[in-house]
């Protein structure tokens, strides 16, 4: 029994001592040569000392340990990255000290000293940390620091001073400043903090050196982030032959083989900066991160990006941008098997997130890759996009047909049926919204004539059930975009496209199918006057073959005429027969309404003699039975609108039209006729206000017209009223 409790008591206490041996060498404050960070840059000469004195004269890759003392030797400067992705950059005869570090658990501390020197720090996760604590003390002064790039400089006569700047995520922190009591904060980057000979704190402006300085430490943490097997391979080759390689794999001999062990030590340490610095990079300011991945060999590219997929997307279309800028060889024309299968997560990527810039940097990669990678693209593009409102194939094709169309147009020749199929399902995906049918004028007014005829081929297939309206509003927006492009157009597409932009207007006219916010009619009315007349000749041939009981060619003619007074007669040269069925259409479907009258008076305002003669004359020829007052409201629009008109109508139309119009105005006055208008007021204001001739002629049929009311009374008492 005794010997098994001493037994117990012997295991009891090796397990204390166990306990407490792993507690020591886990702890900072008991175990020595701890590892807090490495040199990663090295120019000239630097030795670090530690707490017993010992000296060792530091290479790139070196190990950093807690409670180094690191100088720097003339014309010598050297970038140290800690663990918390910590970088300081050290001028020459600078001196730093890192007292104390931790950043596991909850505690995080960085206290840092520099005696003399100057350096530049771009502070890591402990100084960006909410629970972090970063102190760096110089000569006169102490500073906290919280998430930033800074400048701290102890000058020639032993005074400190400290200037902030934007770190490599485009943020600001802030320092706090003490020195003998006094304090202050500084968060503007364009400020200098210095500690004067009298103790007191002052503040100037940066130098624009200051200023350049500052920004250009990028470039080497760039330099020092980015991860690259072969440039690693031959540091670590060199350190061998130089003796200053460490037994990286433990087996107590230096050679080649500690190169293999020394570079995945330093690959996962640059992995763990990468991870730090894509998990702190913000959907605006991609550059840096773009800028490590682009100066990394191709396979730790593809890490990366697999990263960022994995933890952050939100970056990629940032990344992707950037590396199309910086003409990125991986994203742009790397032909890898790997580079291929990571570039398809990569668009796989943008389409899935479809943002507002998604079709910008889809058309800006197209634009400088090659058919491969541009392949890829439209792949994904066309074949793995869910959303089913997207419209993203459009926007790129209006984007990189806009901003591209040499390349378009080179692509169209080498890789046509990656371009066909671009276009095509950027129609069939396109709404009738204005956006995007101002979107496929803009591929139409940019792209050769193959690509084009294929775009409008395409809307003309679309344009059916409820995209009915497609192919007018494509029409209009081609000619108001580029109109020559219209000529183009294969003939029997292009009838296609003018047979169903007048079904949809007549559609629309009669309260038919698919109803849209825009006047179709208005539409028909705007292509005919901004397109050439062969076109506008197509067009007013449907409309005249169009059978239909609305007024729908009224409101096309009139809208002609009031868009441009010189359209319609020049088309009336040019195709006198067309023109004459649409006026006789036009004033057969009119209505005997004061708006429909007015029309018809804004179509003999502008036309030539003939047109306007013509008009009338059919006013003459349905103004009977239930429109036996539309010729009163025509004449009376007639002479509101353009008076002097009324003199160029033939005699005997004008006189047949004067008669009407005092036939409609007696049978109303006897019961006969009922009209909405007072046909005897309407009669005095067209005396008064057209020519003597005229109205002359209208007081003689008056007195001529046998009736037993007060008609002619009327007429004058209305007269002496309003003139």
């Amino acid at each position: 029994m005794i010997n098994i409790n001493i037994s117990l008591k012997k295991i009891y206490h090796l397990l204390i001592f166990t306990f407490l041996f792993f507690l020591i060498i886990l702890n900072p404050a008991f175990s020595e040569n701890i590892k807090i960070g490495s040199v990663t840059d090295l120019s000239g000469y630097a030795i670090s000392i530690d707490e017993k004195d010992v000296e060792r004269e530091l290479d790139t890759f070196d190990p950093i340990y807690l409670k180094d003392e690191i100088f720097i030797g003339e014309n010598s400067s050297a970038t140290i990255q800690f663990n918390d992705n910590t970088t300081i950059i050290l001028k020459e005869f600078t001196s730093l000290n890192i007292s104390e570090f931790e950043n596991s658990g909850g505690k995080e501390k960085f206290k840092a000293k520099v005696d003399k020197g100057e350096i530049i720090i771009e502070s890591g996760s402990i100084a960006k940390s909410a629970n972090g604590q970063m102190l760096v003390d110089l000569s006169n002064m102490s500073l906290g620091v919280r998430g930033t790039r800074f400048n701290a400089n102890i000058n020639s006569s032993g005074n400190a001073e400290v200037a902030l700047s934007e770190d490599i995520f485009g943020n600001v922190g802030q320092i706090e400043i003490s020195s003998e009591g006094q304090t202050t904060s500084l968060t503007a980057i364009d400020q200098v903090v210095e500690v004067t000979e009298s103790k007191k704190i002052m503040k100037r402006e940066q130098s624009e050196q200051e200023k350049t300085e500052l920004k250009s430490v990028s470039q080497t943490l760039v330099k020092i982030s980015k991860i690259n097997e072969n440039e690693l391979t031959q540091q670590l080759q060199e350190k061998l032959e130089k003796g200053s390689l460490q037994d990286a794999n433990n087996d107590g001999i230096i050679n080649d083989s500690d190169i293999e062990a020394a570079r995945e030590i330093i690959k996962e340490e640059k992995k763990q900066n990468i991870n730090f610095i894509v998990e702190n990079s913000n959907d605006d300011n991609t550059t840096f991160l773009s800028d490590v991945i682009d100066q990394s060999d191709e396979q730790n590219i593809g890490e990366t990006i697999e990263k960022i997929i994995e933890i952050k997307d939100t970056l990629m279309e940032g990344v992707v941008e950037n590396l199309s800028d910086i003409d990125s060889e991986f994203i742009t024309t790397s032909t890898t098997e790997g580079a291929g299968l990571i570039k398809e997560r990569i668009f796989e990527t943008i389409v899935l997130k479809e943002t507002d810039k998604s079709a910008e940097i889809l058309s800006k990669v197209m634009a400088k890759s090659d058919e491969e990678t541009v392949a890829s693209v439209i792949d994904n593009i066309t074949e793995k996009n869910s959303n089913e409102d997207s419209t993203l194939s459009l926007k790129v094709m209006a984007d990189f047909s806009e901003n591209n169309p040499e390349k378009l147009e080179q692509l169209s020749e080498t890789n046509a049926e990656q371009v066909e199929k671009l276009t095509i399902d950027a129609v069939q995906k396109a709404s009738t919204s204005s956006e995007d049918v101002g979107l496929i004028a803009k591929v139409v007014a940019a792209t050769n004539d193959e690509i084009a005829n294929i775009v409008v081929e395409e809307v003309s297939k679309t344009s059916t059930d409820e995209k009915q309206n497609l192919s007018a509003k494509v029409l209009k927006a081609i000619v108001d975009t580029e109109p020559n492009k219209i000529q183009i157009i294969n003939n029997e597409v292009k009838d296609v496209m003018i047979k169903q932009t007048i079904e949809s207007a007549k559609n629309q006219k009669e309260g038919a199918g698919i109803q849209d916010e825009q006047d179709l009619t208005a539409i028909v009315s705007d292509i005919i006057v901004n397109t050439d007349t062969q076109t506008a000749s197509k067009i007013i041939n449907e409309v005249n073959n169009t059978q239909t009981q609305t007024n729908l060619s009224l409101e096309i003619i009139s809208g002609i005429t009031q868009k441009d007074s010189t359209k319609l007669n020049i088309l009336s040269e040019n195709n006198k027969e067309q023109i004459e069925i649409l006026t006789e259409k036009a004033v057969e479907n009119a209505e005997n309404t004061s708006e429909d009258s007015q029309l018809i008076a804004n179509i003999v305002s502008v036309a030539n003699d003939e047109l306007a003669n013509k008009v009338v004359e059919e006013v003459n020829k349905v103004a009977i039975e239930e429109k036996q007052s539309l010729s009163v409201k025509v004449l009376k629009a007639i002479v509101d609108t353009e008076p002097e008109k009324i003199e160029i109508i033939n005699e005997d139309i004008k006189d047949n039209l004067i008669e009407q119009v005092i036939e409609a105005t007696k049978d109303q006055q006897e019961g006969n006729l009922i009209d909405e208008d007072d046909l005897t007021d309407t009669v005095s204001e067209i005396i008064v206000k057209t020519d003597t001739n005229t109205a002359t002629k209208v007081i003689e049929q008056i007195n001529d017209i046998a009736t037993e009311t007060n008609l002619s009374l009327e007429v004058i008492s209305s007269i002496s009223v309003k003139d």
